[in-house]
């Protein structure tokens, strides 16, 4: 009984600390707007959001960018084969920039898949401008930006390039170690979002203008 009578009280004091813990937030100022403007369709879009509390905005806008910028899962190139190839500054007969340009011109391929990895064919013959709508996808696979230019074929020579493709967090960084004969194993910056800028302005809030106002810009690579 005494017990019971115990725990009962230890349960009543935990309650209303937990109310006077809420009361605190009685008059802060939450956001009671959010709105969006479209810049570019599914690609740059600005995320307003008002009142805050003063002091606030920056808080939770350096918080949502690192979010959007570090966790939002994505897909990235992780390598490039072809005959002849024995590092990222090997030049590729039959094309006019070296496999640098290439691998730099990939890392822009914006990639939509179902699967946790996937290998697409680059098949390159004719002269002239060669872009991702020249790659080969499985069903499961598509290319957002399929005019992105890849390289400059000088048709001399029919030849392909494998390109592998994962899906993950964040960046991973190529192990120095890892090698495979004709491979160009590369760095892995999975993130769809390309850009994350925030801005802090004054806000209305009934007679008071000292409120914060959050506008946050996104620039995706067409797939986030």
């Amino acid at each position: 009984m005494v017990a019971d009578q115990e725990k009962s009280e230890k349960y009543s004091f935990l309650l209303i600390s937990m109310s006077e813990k809420l009361d605190i937030y009685k008059n802060i100022i939450f956001p009671e707007n959010l709105s969006c403007t479209s810049h570019i369709s599914d690609v740059k879009e600005t995320f307003s959001m008002y009142p805050i509390q003063k002091g606030y905005g920056t808080t939770i806008g350096n918080s949502l960018r690192r979010v959007l910028l570090s966790s939002i899962e994505g897909n990235s190139v992780s390598y490039i084969k072809s005959d002849g190839l024995e590092s990222e500054y090997s030049t590729i007969d039959g094309i006019t920039q070296d496999c640098f340009a290439v691998l730099v011109n990939l890392k822009k391929l914006a990639v939509k898949m179902d699967s946790s990895t996937a290998t697409l064919i680059l098949k390159i013959g004719k002269s002239g401008r060669v872009t991702a709508r020249d790659i080969q996808c499985p069903s499961n696979v598509s290319i957002a930006n399929p005019d992105m230019e890849i390289c400059t074929s000088t048709g001399t020579r029919s030849f392909e390039i494998e390109i592998g493709v994962e899906k993950g967090l964040g960046v991973q960084m190529v192990d120095p170690k890892r090698y495979a004969v004709n491979t160009i194993y590369v760095d892995k910056f999975f993130s769809p979002i390309e850009k994350v800028g925030i801005a802090i302005t004054n806000a209305v809030s009934g007679s008071s203008v000292e409120n914060d106002r959050l506008d946050i810009t996104i620039e995706t690579n067409w797939v986030g």
